[in-house]
């Protein structure tokens, strides 16, 4: 009997994971990604006061959690008095601004900067480009003001725009060639401005700016430039003019808005205005008063068309083992000895290689090594209740990993419990934020088909139902159930086959989609195998699982995508392939050559198959198979140094396969390392942005 190989227990995986690991690719309807949302650069007025103890903790979460591409400078209450050409203290000092300017580039973010030396005196002009020039690839735009308006009808008022104009042209003239970026203003947001500043002020086109918060929020106006301009449309965060704002409110805005013809966000605030001791804007916006980011800022980077996954590392978490090549990123958990049997390992996980408090689902690839028995491991928050679930089923002497996600514990940490004695080893691939459209849930058993007191579920649903038969499918209720919403989009499920009569396979899918050529757990006759998957609810909330063979089966839920994830899942396709004879989908990295022992290749991802060039991560199955020595494989981004991590382990001779949530270049790479000699095949089943 021909077996298809597994694909190891992921987190955020493929709508069914798994393919025939290791046969033909197939030529039967080339499996591309689906197209991409619409993305777009956010910026977030206010920028953070540089000089606040949790400024460096406010711009991470800006950052990372709500994927904000750049700031403008800390927001203060301007002056009564203020005019957009007498600004009063409505902007700080260029020394503040340089701070922003050099905090806000420790986390990827740019800035726009304000400063009046530009339009004042010559020699003041040539003083600030001179300043700004050993950071200007950090900044974003040069700040001319915000909300000019019109000329106005009575002479004895000042000419606001005459004056915008002889500023605008000193920065696109002199400043702009001088240091290479463009001059920016937020305009009245009227038809009449708008078309003003087009005829007036050239170069604005580049990023026609405007905000409204009430009514259609801006949409009509967009529409009326759409395809006239690049247009920056304004989305309020903050709470204010009565208008109350959400996660759900902010999404539905920046939703519409792109729609409309928006082809930039201005989120309204960042940062709440700082010296605000009445709160007249709110206490919290993309972050609150204490750096954290709110449920809106993962709003804001779904909006933005970015996933809430936060790629990183791998890094070394968790080392049991001690001797040369062992280790942990910051020596924590490190060298602890071998897991007693029956007992519970509390990893660490937030304050750890840079990991914030607001982290509240992490993505990790376990290995056990070393085992003294056969047994499971299971990682559960630490808080709550051992789950009756298990991630990882082992034997005694073997070497095996799998990619899981675990909610963080109240106290910060993940909990590890092994059955029996056994090295654990655990690295940090990705994390997830608080009000991430993924979430992590205690793990709750929805499908236990044995028959006796001891097996339930957790709401007596789909217990006791009896083996399965070979060929057949078993439909499981998943949402509304074991604390998944109703109208949750997709699933992260471990499966178990118990003692199967035969080798054979199991395959979970969206009910109502066809069967997939595809594997979810593979497994030999009288094993106990578990494996994992995030899986497209389907028809009546249900996922089905496929069988071949007589078995026993066990479903486990331990999270949930909501609805409006913007992450993308698609058909599994082949995209490198070392095995003579054999071809990749799109004809590219099919070498017939094995990977030399000690060697890295450089795999172009992002470009390929429909994949956007620029992603933050790719979900992969990667397959060794046929290897001359006992070795393993890490998947990291290309540009920097091999960490000290490992995504699968093999022997001689063997096939393994592993699922990895790797981080990618910003071009969309990643680099495979093989200790030992091996054919090397790998399946691309998602991305995130």
């Amino acid at each position: 009997m021909t077996t298809r190989l597994a694909w190891s227990a992921a987190l955020v995986v493929t709508l069914w994971a798994g393919v025939a690991a290791v046969g033909p690719a197939s030529t039967v309807s080339a499996a591309v990604a689906p197209t991409p949302p619409q993305a777009v650069d956010t910026w977030a007025w206010c920028g953070v006061d540089p000089g606040s103890p949790i400024a460096a903790t406010a711009v991470r979460a800006m950052a990372q959690a709500a994927g904000i591409d750049a700031t403008f400078g800390p927001c203060n209450i301007p002056d009564p008095a203020y005019t957009p050409i007498d600004p009063k203290n409505r902007y700080v000092s260029p020394d503040v601004y340089m701070r922003l300017v050099l905090l806000n580039a420790t986390v990827g973010m740019k800035t726009v900067v304000y400063d009046q030396r530009f339009w004042g005196a010559p020699q003041d002009r040539t003083d600030a480009i001179a300043f700004w020039k050993p950071v200007l690839a950090n900044i974003a735009a040069w700040d001319l003001g915000d909300e000019y308006g019109p000329p106005p009808t009575d002479p004895k008022l000042p000419n606001e725009w005459a004056v915008l104009k002889t500023r605008w042209g000193i920065m696109r003239t002199i400043v702009e060639p001088a240091t290479g970026v463009q001059p920016f203003t937020n305009f009245l947001p009227n038809a009449p401005t708008l078309n003003k500043a087009l005829i007036d002020l050239p170069g604005s086109e580049r990023l026609l700016s405007f905000a409204i918060y009430g009514g259609d929020l801006g949409a009509s106006l967009a529409g009326a430039f759409n395809g006239v301009a690049k247009l920056m449309c304004g989305v309020s965060e903050l709470d204010h003019n009565g208008r109350p704002t959400t996660g759900v409110t902010v999404r539905a805005d920046m939703d519409a808005l792109k729609a409309a013809g928006c082809d930039q966000i201005l989120v309204f605030g960042g940062y709440p205005v700082f010296d605000d001791p009445t709160h007249v804007f709110g206490t919290s916006s993309v972050v609150d008063l204490t750096g954290a980011p709110t449920g809106r800022a993962p709003a804001t980077q779904e909006g933005s068309g970015h996933s809430t996954l936060i790629p990183i590392g791998p890094l070394r978490l968790l080392e049991t083992r001690t001797g040369t090549g062992t280790g942990t990123v910051d020596s924590g958990f490190d060298g602890i000895g071998i897991r007693p049997a029956d007992s519970v390992l509390e990893l660490g996980i937030v304050g750890r290689a840079q990991m914030p408090e607001w982290a509240r689902s992490v993505v990790l690839n376990v290995t056990v090594t070393g085992a003294l028995g056969d047994g499971f491991l299971t990682v559960y928050p630490c808080g709550q209740p051992r789950p009756t679930s298990s991630n990882l089923n082992y034997r005694a002497g073997t070497t095996r990993a799998v990619a899981v996600v675990a909610q963080v514990g109240s106290n910060g940490a993940v909990c590890v419990y092994t059955q029996t004695p056994t090295h654990v080893i655990a690295d940090l691939t990705g994390f997830y934020a608080f009000g991430a459209s993924f979430t992590g849930i205690q793990p709750a058993r929805l499908l236990d088909s044995r028959i006796g007191p001891d097996f339930t579920t957790v709401d007596g649903q789909f217990a006791g139902l009896g083996r399965r038969q070979g060929d057949g499918v078993t439909e499981v209720t998943v949402a509304g159930r074991g604390g998944v919403p109703k109208d949750a989009a997709s699933v992260a499920v471990s499966v178990t086959a118990i003692n199967p009569t035969l080798e054979g396979f199991a395959t979970v899918y969206p009910c109502g989609a066809p069967l997939p050529l595809a594997s979810t757990v593979n497994f030999r006759a009288g094993a106990i195998v578990p494996n994992a998957a995030m899986v497209k609810i389907g028809a009546g909330g249900a996922v089905c699982i496929y069988s071949n063979v007589e078995t026993d089966l066990v479903l486990d839920v331990n999270g949930f995508d909501a609805a409006q994830a913007v992450a993308q899942f698609f058909q599994p396709a082949r995209i490198l392939e070392t095995r003579a004879g054999q071809v990749t989908l799109d004809g590219l990295f099919d070498a017939p050559a094995p990977r030399p022992p000690d060697s890295v290749l450089e795999l172009q991802i992002g470009g390929r198959l429909g994949i956007p060039t620029a992603i933050r991560a790719a979900v992969l199955n990667i397959t060794v198979t046929d290897a001359t020595g006992t070795g393993f494989v890490t998947v990291y981004p290309c540009g920097g140094e091999r960490p000290l991590a490992s995504t699968l382990n093999y022997g001689v001779g063997t096939t393994v396969a592993n699922l990895a949530v790797a981080s990618t270049t910003t071009d969309g790479r990643v680099c495979i390392y093989t200790q030992a000699g091996t054919n090397l095949i790998v399946d691309v089943s998602g991305y995130h942005t």
